[in-house]
């Protein structure tokens, strides 16, 4: 078969080899609907024939009517809905107070860090005498300078760990 074809009777042989399900009534009914079109010179082209084909009929073997483009853009209306809608639920949970900007936590943790090194450093220089006291140069009483470390470390840790609202510049 050529570039086009003559007439209706053709074309629907042409469907049918091809392996495309279209009855007699079906092909002239589309034809009066503009769906299946000659060309300008009464001539049905090919391309076209396929075109339609794929649009408007089932395969024999049952398989579905979208062509390939429209499956494409089936697919990406779908994935756009879903980033959509991801996107939505991010903001709502931000506005929720759910999310934190990174920016944000990642500057509250090192105000956090200040103040735990801050309390670390200003505890060794301050105490350096207290612990020169504990232990009195003896090694036996190691013990007693561990559990006076242990001691403040927990109030270190718990003044880190205190949920506060800290002032963070933007």
């Amino acid at each position: 078969m050529g570039d086009s074809l003559k007439n209706i009777p053709a074309v629907l042989e042409y469907l049918d080899q091809a392996g495309w399900k279209i009855s007699k009534s079906a092909a002239y009914k589309h034809k009066k609907e503009g769906k299946l079109r000659p060309a300008a010179d009464g001539m049905f082209p090919v391309k076209a024939i396929e075109k339609y084909a794929k649009q408007w009929l089932e395969k024999k073997d049952g398989s579905g009517t979208l062509d390939d483009l429209q499956e494409a853009t089936a697919r990406a209306t779908l994935e756009k809905l879903q980033a959509q809608a991801r996107h939505w639920d991010t903001k709502t949970k931000i506005e929720l107070g759910e999310y934190v900007h990174r920016n944000k936590w990642d500057r509250e943790l090192a105000a956090r860090a200040r103040v735990f090194r801050s309390d670390m450093e200003n505890f060794i220089r301050a105490q350096v005498s207290e612990i020169i006291r504990i232990v009195e140069g003896d090694p036996e009483k190691a013990p007693d300078l561990i559990e006076f470390y242990l001691d403040h470390l927990e109030a270190w840790l718990n003044r880190y760990s205190t949920p506060k609202t800290w002032k963070v510049s933007e």
